[in-house]
């Protein structure tokens, strides 16, 4: 994963991603809200 991140970048912005779609997620939830 490590490498792939180095090699290729689109990992690390999937990354970002995934993190604001957790966020979203998270707040969007009614159980959290």
């Amino acid at each position: 994963m490590e490498k792939q991140r180095f090699e290729g970048g689109p990992p690390v912005t999937y990354q970002v991603n995934q993190s604001r779609f957790i966020v979203q997620a998270a707040t969007r939830s009614p159980l959290n809200a």
